[in-house]
């Protein structure tokens, strides 16, 4: 998933309300499981970044040597816990896990972010709604007549204006 496509699903074409409205259910859904699918693997990963971690940490506890172990004075191995776990973290089968897991948080976090977009999407189209209902897209009327739109009144003066000019 791709921010450019959530940023696509997210617009709304002001002409096409009825069609954006009739949109907004799937575009949720599609998000939602998304998410949901996304939470899932984020936490498969977690699982499998703590099978990673107990497997490195049984080899190096068995063989400390092999992994540059400190020694106790009679030659002894003292691996300590924070020993052990910085070893861990060295080891590659971890590192990899890990940025797995560090990649699908990145994805969940994105589509739980596109979910909440939805809401606001859903928010932003329940405003055009209100405010088309209110007239706020209409034309303008005065005492009954209508006006130019704003534009229109606009480029009236700024003709009266040039016209001015080419006079004086």
């Amino acid at each position: 998933m791709e921010i450019n496509e959530i940023e696509v699903d997210l617009r709304i074409d002001l002409n096409k309300l009825h069609e954006e409205w009739l949109k907004q259910p799937s575009l949720f859904m599609k998000y939602s499981d998304l998410a949901a699918q996304a939470q899932r693997k984020r936490d498969q990963l977690r699982e499998r970044c703590d099978v990673v971690k107990a497997e490195c940490d049984s080899v190096i506890r068995e063989k400390p040597g092999d992994y540059n172990c400190p020694q106790n004075k009679d030659g002894s191995y003292k691996p300590t816990e924070a020993w052990v776990t910085a070893t861990i973290q060295r080891q590659q089968p971890f590192q990899k896990a890990n940025e797995e897991y560090h990649a699908a948080s990145y994805v969940f976090n994105l589509l739980r972010g596109a979910v909440d977009a939805m809401e606001h999407r859903k928010k932003a189209l329940e405003m055009e709604v209100h405010l088309w209902q209110s007239g706020y897209w209409s034309t303008p009327y005065d005492s009954g007549k209508q006006v130019k739109d704003v534009a229109g009144v606009a480029s009236d003066k700024q003709r009266e204006g040039l016209s001015r000019r080419k006079r004086g």
